[in-house]
């Protein structure tokens, strides 16, 4: 039986991602550079540069922000993911979610929850000039520019 040095320890588990175990209960903020899977308690928000998996026995309670997001647990706050988000049937939601891709299992229960996809213009596009608008009638509602769209 050989044993593994720290160094190889520290080193598998940066690659890895963190994980938090069923159990374990965080008091505070966790901001993660890494994957990571949570199957215990977060009482915080969490930030995640990278793929984030709640377990079915994971809760948070607070706000998550992560590149791609998996939920089979339950999490109280906004979700914000800037690639996709998949709400399980296991999950139980109540906040806002807002993600250009968001797929919601049939069974998951989502309470509350406003769904939202925010547009953001590149900055490289410069804003249009304004013209002149002939032909409007008043009282006819016209189309407005948007930079946020509900669905």
């Amino acid at each position: 039986m050989s044993l593994l040095s720290l160094k190889n320890i520290l080193q598998s588990a940066h690659t890895a991602g963190f994980f938090l175990s069923r159990g374990v209960i965080v008091h505070g903020n966790i901001n993660a550079a890494t994957a990571g899977r949570i199957d215990g308690t977060v009482m915080g928000d969490i930030v995640a540069e990278d793929k984030l998996v709640i377990g079915e026995t994971g809760v948070v309670n607070g706000n998550i922000d992560a590149s791609d997001l998996l939920v089979f647990g339950t999490v109280e706050g906004d979700i914000s993911s800037s690639k996709k988000a998949v709400i399980a049937n296991t999950a139980r939601i109540r906040g806002k979610l807002n993600c250009p891709v968001l797929d919601i299992e049939e069974g998951a229960q989502v309470e509350e929850a406003r769904i939202q996809h925010k547009k953001t213009r590149p900055k490289s596009i410069a804003p249009l000039k304004s013209e002149p608008v002939t032909g409007v009638q008043k009282g006819v509602p016209q189309e407005e520019d948007s930079i946020e769209s509900w669905f």
